[in-house]
């Protein structure tokens, strides 16, 4: 099956076997969709009923306030789930906007399907509906995380909050982040100008050295 490995790959299908995968995929109610770059997934306001799964290109979740300025939430990568916690809750709107930062295809599945057992109680379906639910803890971890690194007074504070993190999360000193400036500048709500000259200080202050999104903390 194409994407098999992407897909057995995600933290919502951890634990299912590659055997279990066409049925699995057929008791969720999975559907495929290809997007292009730029073209709009959900926009706020939406209600959303399903979980989606990048299968390839990268995907943007992002907030807009009344007079257009945009704040990256977060960049799902292949085997990246999104729209769990909307599609758990059900009849509540987004107040975000998803869209395809590259071409891509999503898997969208269904969240009602993962939370009820099906009547033919699929042996699979009780470890979907746990790896959602630890799914649902590593994302309410990672808000937690952004809310952090967004509590820091100044740009330099927010900057090294952010690449501390990554450090721990590659374990190492050296590490990739997932974001170009902008991407960078909108996450910690940064202007990018000021974001690049904090970064400038640090590579010369000896505190940091970088090449594009590479980092190596010193």
């Amino acid at each position: 099956m194409e994407y098999s490995e992407i897909i057995l790959s995600s933290r919502l299908f951890k634990g299912v076997s590659e055997d279990e995968l066409s049925s699995m995929l057929a008791c969720l109610g999975a559907k495929r969709k290809k997007y292009c770059k730029g073209e709009r997934i959900y926009s706020s306001g939406d209600v959303i009923s399903a979980i989606g799964l990048v299968l390839c290109g990268r995907i943007h979740i992002e907030s807009a306030d009344h007079w257009g300025s945009v704040s990256l939430i977060a960049e799902c990568a292949p085997s990246d789930i999104f729209g769990e916690v909307c599609g758990v809750m059900g009849e509540m709107p987004i107040d975000f906007d998803v869209s395809a930062a590259a071409d891509c295809d999503i898997l969208f599945l269904s969240a009602g399907k993962i939370l009820c057992s099906c009547s033919s109680a699929c042996p699979f379906h009780m470890r979907v509906t746990e790896n959602l639910a630890a799914a649902l803890g590593e994302k309410t971890l990672a808000l937690a995380a952004k809310v952090l690194h967004l509590s820091k007074r100044t740009i330099r504070e927010k900057l090294l909050s952010y690449l501390s993190e990554q450090s721990k999360k590659s374990g190492s000193s050296e590490f990739d982040i997932p974001f170009n400036r902008q991407q960078l500048a909108d996450y910690l709500c940064s202007e990018r100008s000021a974001l690049s000259a904090e970064l400038g200080r640090l590579k010369n202050d000896g505190i940091i050295d970088f090449k594009k999104n590479h980092f190596v903390l010193l």
